[in-house]
């Protein structure tokens, strides 16, 4: 019975070397404010916090009070939205993850967006969420190993806020940089042998001695 005890003591702290060399560990969480840029006009955002935006704007929202650019900022006074009606995106060159983030209306009630999250090209996540012009709403995503996130606004009737169109408004974007661990061990340690290896003759040890025990 001891020796079975061993066994299965050796089997989980094997279970456990294995598993953390296959996880994904999480970087803490980055969220962008985008308050921290001088925008008293429209102003383009190319590379920010290590990521590449492309048809993305940061705009001081208070500068235009009456629509969905002031109504939209959570954190004052900066908001990001899209220029034109085409498609907004956000790449890197490292895999990232989409937790969360703040999106409304600049002009239309019920406007889609539809957010995309891709790896290397390859579609991983969709999802569509409509929002207005009054009040942001956050949405959670939890795209998890992206590099590349797109942004698609369409639909919507005019508020009645002066203006019409279907840009969106987000602020309060919440990521974190995903840190693979890698499958294969460590070898930087130039021992024969890895520590999988020791941890599995240990194993094999304690499966012998089992055995010697109950013969």
């Amino acid at each position: 019975m001891k020796a079975i005890s061993i066994l299965k003591t050796t089997t989980a702290t094997l279970g456990a070397i294995i598993a953390t060399n296959f996880i994904t560990q999480e970087a803490k969480a980055v969220t962008l404010t985008f308050d921290d840029i001088s925008a008293n006009v429209s102003t383009p955002l190319k590379k920010y916090s290590d990521l590449n935006w492309s048809n993305l704007y940061v705009y001081n929202a208070s500068k235009h009070s009456n629509s969905g650019y002031n109504n939209g900022a959570v954190s004052q006074k900066n908001i990001v939205f899209n220029l034109s009606e085409g498609t907004s995106s956000i790449r890197s060159a490292k895999r990232f993850d989409f937790n969360k983030t703040y999106l409304s209306a600049a002009w239309n009630n019920d406007l889609n967006i539809l957010v995309e999250g891709f790896f290397n090209d390859n579609l991983k996540y969709s999802k569509t969420v409509t929002v207005n012009p009054y009040q942001p709403q956050q949405f959670n995503f939890n795209f998890l190993g992206i590099n590349k996130l797109t942004f698609k606004s369409f639909g919507g009737t005019n508020a009645g806020l002066g203006q019409s169109g279907k840009m969106f408004v987000m602020d309060n974007f919440v990521y974190n940089e995903t840190k693979m661990v890698s499958n294969k061990l460590s070898q930087s340690v130039p021992e024969p042998v890895s520590t999988l290896g020791i941890a599995a003759m240990g194993i094999i040890g304690v499966i012998t001695g089992a055995k010697r025990i109950t013969d």
